[in-house]
C-alpha cells in the first residue's frame, strides 16, 4: 500500500494527477454553471469516467436549478442530488478513483462561484487502498 498525505491540495491538481473513473463530491453551496465551466473541464479523459455524483444541501440544489437552462451535462454526464436531512447538509468532501488510486479530500471548499485555484482542501489523501489508519487520520482532522 502506498499512501500520501498532503496538507493542502487544489481540486484541479487532483483531477490532473488522476484520470478518475469515479467522482463523488459533497457541497453546501452549489453552482452547476461553475462546476461545468471550471471543474468539469479538469476531468481530462471523460471517456474513462463511469460515474460522477454530487450531493448537496436542499437549499443549494434549489438555487442550482435556476441555472438549468445554461447546463449542458447535468443528468447526462453527471448527477446531482439533494440530501434529505434535518438542518443543513454541509460537508465538503471529494472522493475520486481511477481504479488503482483513490484521492480523498476534506476541507472547506464550496463548489460555487470561486476560481478553481481557490478551491483548496485542507487535507488530501492519495492512496492505493483506504485502510483503518487512513480513516483514523481523516477522522481526527478538524478543518
Amino acid at each position: 500500500m502506498t499512501s500520501e498525505f498532503i496538507d493542502s491540495m487544489k481540486l484541479s491538481e487532483v483531477f490532473s494527477a488522476l484520470k478518475p473513473t469515479h467522482v463523488f463530491g459533497t457541497t453546501y453551496t452549489l453552482s452547476l454553471t461553475f462546476f461545468e465551466s471550471v471543474v468539469w473541464p479538469c476531468i481530462v479523459d471523460k471517456s474513462k469516467l463511469k460515474r460522477c455524483l454530487i450531493l448537496c444541501d436542499q437549499f443549494g440544489y434549489r438555487q442550482a436549478m435556476f441555472e438549468a437552462a445554461s447546463l449542458r451535462h447535468a443528468s447526462t454526464s453527471y448527477m446531482v442530488m439533494p440530501v434529505n436531512c434535518k438542518g443543513s447538509f454541509h460537508p465538503k468532501v471529494w472522493l475520486l478513483s481511477d481504479g488503482s488510486k483513490t484521492a480523498l479530500l476534506v476541507g472547506s471548499g464550496q463548489c460555487a462561484g470561486v476560481r478553481l485555484d481557490l478551491l483548496i482542501f485542507a487535507r488530501a489523501l492519495i492512496t492505493s487502498t483506504i485502510n483503518s489508519s487512513s480513516v483514523t487520520y481523516l477522522h481526527n482532522f478538524r478543518p
